[in-house]
């Protein structure tokens, strides 16, 4: 690799209008590896939280999955996390931090642009070059100032000249050399990959010190026969066991720590979403149930408020919190939450964990089912919507129709079942117009990905016209898309039963009173029932908090 690397160099060096068209295959395995043991183990994890020991762990696999996907085309770049780092000054300079897959990938880039470029660059240069550094700058000036006549030293520095450079000039200037399509488009993707920001939320956190029941408590007024019914029933355990074991500091981190308007109580929060999947509620429902249900109002705790802490809107933006925290610092909150539930559920069942056992099953995915012309007018649809709002000027006529929400019911409820052909072939020929009309420019973009994806998944080219795939074409693959509101859901068909989500290694400690889920691995569906990938982690708050 070293030697093909140096004979590029050596080329671009003679051939000083010499173009390279082909060098995006040396991004292989062995150039993938070597870059892998040439990175300081020591540094920061990445934004997935893997970090080069992780990698290691099963290295052959993920890079073989890596080229794969570079080959596929389908590998893409997680958004960068943004780190402040302080300055001698005083100041602070925003360092880029990766997932650790992708500095690879783009430690494997460096040394292809470099091996072209470096031979071209002044010998003064000393900036981000291999074998120079600013001590050699400073060498330099001394040299020049008292060595050579000198009247005036210039300090200039440009602010922000990274954040302010031009895409569009980056990829101009690599073109002058390199015009191997992959390479441009790897570093297209490395342009756009996008940053992660971390919101700062307007509310400050505080615990509920409403923890104890006490004599205001409205079940006061209860008769003792339906006093006694009430702390027999599931309400007290719930309330005695599991309320009591909520640890709201640890969700501290999702909120402010300055001084304004406090939370709604996170114990609160929790509690109601276990007693939602308990009784499978809906949101509405479990703020219904809880402004008129004392069973739920003992079990958090609530009794003594004069409203009910829960909206709607209360769920909705601690899970959008919950998961912008996860996404940015690749922690799950809720994971060790609900393993500590486990433990304490398991003492109350006198098991005592010696026997523990494993079983595998499905996690529906909150999704609607689609049927097949469904889903594939939906991905058009989504499509248009995005080109009409960001360039309507590309749009014709004919696709128009597509971005009216009231089109969908008149295709699907108000035609006949006789018309179901004629709207196939419409959906196929405008498949194509959309196509042509989508170019390269709109790689990046979801909607586009997720429309290139259903047609893959859902369509054949035969005789150079597009069809609907049939049993003879093979079976759908488990990874077809199902609903583009879940582009990770995907399907199996187990016991007879066709299941569209998601898969879960569960554990389980067994004793003769019956058994509780300790831990599970979550993952996408595996349509052979493999064991799951040992870079995978146990996320049971991530299907909870979903839905």
């Amino acid at each position: 690799m070293i030697t093909k690397l140096a004979r590029i160099s050596e080329l671009s060096k003679e051939r000083t209008n010499m173009k390279f068209n082909s060098i995006g295959h040396l991004i292989n395995y062995d150039m993938l590896k070597a870059c892998h043991n040439k990175m300081d183990g020591s540094k920061a994890v990445g934004t997935d939280g893997t970090s080069k020991a992780d990698y290691n762990e099963n290295l052959e696999e993920n890079l073989r999955n890596l080229v794969q996907r570079l080959k596929n085309k389908s590998y893409r770049l997680k958004p960068a996390r943004k780190v402040e780092i302080p300055k001698d000054n005083g100041k602070t300079r925003l360092l880029s931090v990766y997932t650790y897959e992708d500095k690879l990938v783009q430690e494997a880039l460096r040394e292809i642009l470099e091996a072209v470029f470096e031979p071209h660059f002044y010998e003064n240069m000393c900036g981000f070059r291999p074998n120079r550094s600013c001590h050699g700058a400073i060498r330099r000036l001394n040299d020049m100032i008292e060595g050579q006549k000198t009247n005036y030293i210039l300090d200039a520095d440009i602010s922000g000249f990274f954040d302010n450079l031009s895409h569009e000039w980056i990829i101009r200037f690599i073109s002058s050399r390199i015009t191997d399509p992959n390479i441009i488009r790897l570093v297209e993707r490395m342009l756009k990959a996008g940053v992660l920001k971390e919101v700062e939320c307007t509310m400050s956190f505080k615990v509920n010190e409403c923890q104890q029941l006490s004599l205001e408590e409205s079940f006061m007024n209860l008769t003792d026969r339906e006093r006694k019914a009430l702390e027999k029933s599931w309400a007290k355990i719930l309330a005695d066991e599991i309320f009591s074991a909520i640890d709201e500091q640890r969700f501290s981190v999702l909120y402010s720590d300055k001084a304004s308007r406090p939370n709604t109580p996170v114990n609160v929060i929790i509690g109601a979403l276990i007693i939602k999947e308990l009784f499978d509620y809906s949101d509405d429902e479990i703020v219904e149930n809880l402004m008129f249900d004392l069973h739920i109002q003992y079990t958090l705790h609530t009794t003594s408020f004069a409203e009910q802490p829960l909206s709607d809107k209360t769920l909705i933006h601690f899970r959008k919190r919950y998961y912008d925290y996860e996404t940015l610092h690749s922690v799950d909150l809720y994971h060790d939450c609900v393993k500590d539930f486990s433990g304490k559920i398991a003492r109350i069942m006198k098991l005592n964990g010696r026997i523990r056992r494993m079983d595998s099953m499905m996690i529906e995915s909150n999704i609607r089912f689609l049927s097949r012309i469904e889903l594939i007018y939906t991905c058009i649809s989504k499509l248009i919507v995005f080109v009409i709002k960001n360039h309507p000027d590309k749009v014709v006529e004919s696709l128009k129709h597509y971005a009216d929400p009231d089109n969908y019911n008149r295709i699907f409820y108000y035609r006949r079942n006789d018309d179901m052909d004629e709207i196939i072939q419409t959906l196929l020929t405008d498949n194509c117009s959309l196509l042509d009309t989508c170019n390269a420019e709109y790689e990046e973009v979801t909607e586009y990905q997720l429309f290139v994806r259903c047609l893959s998944d859902q369509t054949v080219i035969e005789n150079g016209k597009r069809r609907l795939r049939t049993k003879e074409d093979g079976t759908l693959n488990s990874s077809a898309l199902q609903n583009p509101s879940d582009t990770d859901a995907t399907y199996r068909n187990k016991a007879g039963k066709l299941h569209r989500g998601y898969a879960a290694n569960i554990e389980e400690t067994v004793g003769k009173n019956g058994s509780v889920v300790i831990d599970y691995q979550f993952d996408k569906n595996n349509p052979y029932g493999q064991p799951f990938s040992s870079g995978n982690s146990f996320t049971d708050g991530k299907s909870f908090l979903k839905k």
